[in-house]
C-alpha cells in the first residue's frame, strides 16, 4: 500500500467534502520537502487548489531580431537626438537649412514635420533650441565619423564650432590638425609609391622594347596617361577637416 502524507490527506478530505471533481495531475504522492515544487505550488496544494497551482504565468517571448538590412533601412529613417539637436541650433540660430541637409531622409522628415506643426492655427508650446553638453560631447567625438554624421551636415557642423568657446574649442582645434596632418601625411606615402611604381612600370617597358629614336612616343599616347594619373579624390572625413578649421581659424 502505497504511503500518503498527511498533508495529502488534508487536500484529499477538503475535496470530498465539496463538489465531486476531477483530480489534478498534481495530487501526487511527493513529499513536501522533497518535490520539485515552488513555494507557490505548495501553498496552494495545502490550500486543496491543486489546479490553480498549475497555472503558472506563461514565459514572455523574446522579440525576434530583424535582419541586419532591415535594421539598417530602418536606422536611415530614424533622427538621432543629437543631429536634431544640430539641425535646431541652425534653424534657430542662422536660419534656412542647406539643400544638402534635405538629402537626410530623416532629417527630412523631421523638418517637414516641424513646419506642418508651425502651419497649424492651434496655440501650441513653441520649443526653442537649449543647449545640451551631453549632445554637445557625442557631436565632438563623432566630428570626423561621417558614418554617424553625414557629410551632407558640414555646414550645420561648422556654423556650431565657430560658436565654441574655451577648451572644448581648443581641444578640437588640436584633434583636427592632427587629423589633418596624418590624413596629408598618408596620402603624400602613397603618391610617393605611386611615382616610384609608374617609374619602374617604365623602365621595364625601355628594357624589353629596343632603342628606337626614329620613332617617338606617340603625343596622343602621352596625352592619355597624363589624363589617365590624376590625384585621388581627398577623403570625406579631411575635406571635413579643413571646413572645421577654416570656420575656427575664422
Amino acid at each position: 500500500m502505497q504511503h500518503v502524507p498527511a498533508w495529502k490527506k488534508i487536500a484529499i478530505a477538503a475535496k470530498q467534502a465539496g463538489n465531486e471533481e476531477q483530480e489534478s495531475a498534481l495530487n501526487v504522492t511527493t513529499h513536501l520537502a522533497t518535490g520539485s515544487l515552488s513555494k507557490r505550488e505548495k501553498r496552494s496544494i495545502i490550500r486543496g487548489e491543486p489546479e490553480a497551482a498549475a497555472q503558472r504565468p506563461a514565459k514572455k517571448r523574446k522579440r525576434e531580431k530583424a535582419p541586419r538590412e532591415q535594421r539598417l533601412a530602418d536606422k536611415d529613417l530614424v533622427l538621432r537626438d543629437q543631429l536634431r539637436y544640430l539641425i535646431d541650433f541652425y534653424r534657430e540660430r542662422v536660419g534656412e537649412l542647406p539643400q544638402a541637409v534635405w538629402e537626410h531622409g530623416a532629417a527630412r522628415a523631421q523638418v517637414l514635420e516641424a513646419k506642418e506643426e508651425e502651419k497649424t492655427e492651434e496655440p501650441a508650446v513653441v520649443t526653442a533650441w537649449k543647449f545640451s553638453k551631453q549632445k554637445q560631447n557625442w557631436l565632438l567625438k563623432h566630428v570626423l565619423d561621417t558614418g554617424e554624421i553625414p557629410t551632407c551636415y558640414d555646414e550645420l557642423l561648422a556654423a556650431y564650432v565657430r560658436d565654441l568657446r574655451g577648451r572644448a574649442r581648443e581641444v578640437l582645434e588640436q584633434r583636427l590638425r592632427e587629423e589633418l596632418e596624418r590624413e596629408e601625411g598618408e596620402e603624400g606615402e602613397k603618391g610617393e609609391k605611386g611615382e616610384n611604381s609608374e617609374k619602374d612600370d617604365e623602365n621595364a617597358e625601355n628594357a624589353e622594347s629596343p632603342e628606337n629614336p626614329e620613332n617617338p612616343e606617340n603625343p596622343e599616347d602621352a596625352g592619355n596617361k597624363d589624363a589617365t594619373q590624376t590625384d585621388a579624390a581627398p577623403s570625406a572625413a579631411l575635406v571635413r577637416a579643413r571646413l572645421l578649421l577654416e570656420h575656427l581659424a575664422s
